[in-house]
């Protein structure tokens, strides 16, 4: 398979990051964000992320978080990060520190136009209860969160696709799109594809393997025994 090939299937791919310089790549459909990533990318003010993230982004769906734990709080600073601009979205966790849920919040903001992306999901209940706030006024993303999935120990396709199921329940409201996160190998935009996803998150990392795709194995054997060849002779090892 190669990025031609990945373009033509049904999935498009966020890519996840704070890091602007990532964000011309040509296989790219949108953008996410968190306070975590903005961080790790030296963001020490949020207003100014923004201001240059936007025209970054192209006018391609970008997602921003809110930064508060306490919910109704949540529901002013959406409306705030909403009028940035038509493609955005804002992350509203389906939990918050606590524990308590933010369905209502979502229906709130949901019932009102905003588009949403409804993050941090790992449960089918979790699912369940954002999909149960939505309104077809507005578009929302379901961001499950696959790959922390599987690093419990469970299976990230079958919960996808379980969790795909469940959407289609909701067909009636077409603009409920079901996110793949926390992808950690290339193969997962396959997976994810085959599971239903709507739509995959990469990290730069990812991003930047997707143009190896379909590169000859031999080659790539090739190139893995020269690496650890040369990082032997650069340490000075000896038997």
């Amino acid at each position: 398979m190669n990025p031609l090939q990945i373009e033509e299937t049904n999935i498009e791919i966020y890519l996840d990051s704070a890091e602007l310089k990532y964000y011309d790549h040509p296989l790219v459909n949108g953008y996410t964000t968190n306070a975590t990533l903005m961080a790790k990318a030296g963001w020490t003010n949020y207003q100014e992320f923004v201001e240059q993230a936007l025209p970054a982004a192209g006018g391609k769906p970008i997602s921003f978080p809110v930064v508060t734990d306490d919910v109704d709080e949540m529901a002013k600073q959406a409306r705030v990060i909403s009028a940035w601009d038509d493609n955005v979205y804002v992350k509203i966790p389906i939990v918050n520190t606590q524990g308590a849920t933010t369905e209502s919040i979502i229906a709130e903001l949901a019932a009102d136009g905003i588009k949403l992306n409804i993050t941090s999901i790992f449960t089918a209940y979790q699912l369940q209860l954002a999909l149960g706030a939505y309104s077809d006024k507005t578009s929302m993303i379901l961001s499950v969160f696959a790959g922390r999935i599987a690093d419990l120990g469970g299976d990230p396709v079958e919960h996808m696709k379980r969790a795909d199921w469940t959407v289609t329940l909701y067909s009636g409201w077409g603009e409920a799109q079901l996110l793949w996160a926390s992808t950690r190998q290339v193969y997962d935009i396959i997976h994810a594809d085959r599971a239903g996803c709507d739509i995959i998150t990469v990290s730069p990392e990812i991003l930047a393997k997707l143009d190896s795709i379909g590169a000859s194995l031999e080659q790539r054997s090739l190139e893995t025994v020269r690496q650890f060849h040369d990082d032997a002779q650069k340490a000075g090892y000896t038997l």
